[in-house]
């Protein structure tokens, strides 16, 4: 659901497209301002829209597949293993085992992905890419117009979404009105539960 996805911002891209990047949020801002980063430096999939970045969901099927299987096979591995961990690591990273094939395809009930969730429910018209990154006003108004439409489609229901620390913490800003501090940075593991107050677009939050 791309509604759902990390924010789009330059810490983001910090964190994995640049030659020293090593996951860390932010990676290298104190180091480097972004004018001091020469282009050829930057991963390529960083300069091209983010959404190519989106695999669809047979892929993220199969993708998981391939990672179960790795972590199956490294579990309890020891140091002097490392080699055959990166080779099957490579091999999982590679175009060619990427590549969807007849053979991958499971049948709906057997995936822990939803194969019918073809369509998003929310969109993004901004190609957002190195240099072009969302702020946070949109991404505030992704998550809320997600929110809001789930709450319309299914308003006697319990919905269950899944994202990140930054939208959602930001997510309770724009349903409640509060500052985020108001809500606490969300960390690992960290659940918010609202519920809809019958007035107009708004929400109460109850943990």
């Amino acid at each position: 659901e791309i509604g759902l996805i990390e924010s789009i911002n330059e810490d983001w891209y910090r964190s994995w497209c640049l030659p020293t990047s090593d996951s860390a949020w932010g990676h290298g801002r104190r180091q480097w301002k972004i004018q001091d980063i020469e282009d050829e430096d930057v991963h390529p999939k960083a300069k091209t829209p983010f959404r190519d970045l989106l695999h669809p969901v047979a892929q993220i099927d199969q993708l998981h597949r391939q990672h179960t299987q790795l972590f199956e096979r490294v579990e309890g591995c020891t140091s002097h293993h490392l080699e055959e961990v990166a080779q099957a690591y490579h091999l999982i990273s590679s175009e060619k085992a990427m590549a969807v094939t007849a053979e991958a395809s499971h049948c709906e009930n057997e995936s822990v992905v939803d194969l019918s969730h073809t369509q998003s429910n929310t969109t993004i018209a901004t190609d957002y890419q190195w240099k072009l990154f969302e702020s946070h006003d949109e991404q505030c108004n992704r998550m809320e117009q997600l929110v809001q439409k789930l709450s319309n489609d299914y308003p006697e229901e319990t919905i269950v979404l899944v994202s990140h620390g930054g939208p959602v913490t930001h997510l309770f800003e724009r349903l409640t009105g509060q500052h985020w501090k108001d809500h606490g940075a969300s960390k690992y593991t960290c659940c918010s539960i609202y519920t809809h107050n019958g007035k107009g677009d708004s929400f109460e939050s109850v943990l």
